[in-house]
């Protein structure tokens, strides 16, 4: 892991013993400081800025290895357009999809300037709904798939970070206009006339 884990974030390490003569014992994970990180599930998961060793022991507790670990809090975030797994970049200035297409985003945390590791939760909204953020894989990404023409906001919240986007859904090119955005035509058989005047007798 070359940078801190975010405060909140989570990721699964990958151990590799080299113990030459044996075979690989039954590993388990411990953190010298639970205020700093903790071990849940077979992740480890950031409590708090600091830094804390992590124990890696066998089934009896030797200690076989360990490292250190850093977390710190972010201080910003920002939103990534991602394709294939590849990163694309921070998306700027607002999204414009046509209505059917989709977009995959994902969210990421920095302590100043610095980027930090781990996948950490977020809450997904678009406001109005004319786009649905769609669930994907393990990490904590969304597909926007475009359903409505409009103009929303797409909000991401991470911890006490806040994310808001202008999201921008247009029609597809030659298609019939959704009846949201069809212009109010009056019926004449229910819009009632103005009665003849009369004209004054001579």
């Amino acid at each position: 892991m070359n940078a801190p884990l975010a405060q909140g974030a989570s990721l699964e390490p990958e151990v590799n013993l080299q113990l030459p003569g044996s075979a690989a014992p039954t590993l388990e994970l411990l953190s010298a400081r639970g205020d700093v990180a903790r071990v849940q599930d077979g992740r480890i998961v950031g409590a708090g800025p600091g830094v804390t060793a992590i124990l890696v022991t066998d089934k009896a507790g030797t200690v076989l290895d360990f490292y250190h670990l850093w977390v710190e809090k972010p201080t910003r975030a920002s939103l990534h357009r991602v394709e294939t797994g590849k990163d694309l970049g921070e998306v700027e200035g607002g999204i414009d999809l046509l209505v059917g297409e989709s977009v995959e985003v994902e969210p990421k945390v920095y302590y100043e300037t610095q980027e930090l590791a781990g996948r950490i939760s977020a809450e997904w909204n678009v406001e109005p709904a004319i786009a649905t953020p769609m669930r994907i894989g393990a990490h904590g990404g969304r597909r926007l798939l475009a359903t409505t023409p409009g103009e929303a906001q797409l909000q991401v919240k991470l911890g006490a970070i806040e994310l808001t986007l202008p999201l921008r859904v247009l029609p597809v090119p030659g298609s019939a206009p959704h009846p949201q955005t069809r212009p109010f035509t009056p019926n004449p058989a229910t819009t009632p006339s103005a009665a003849p005047s009369e004209e004054p007798a001579t």
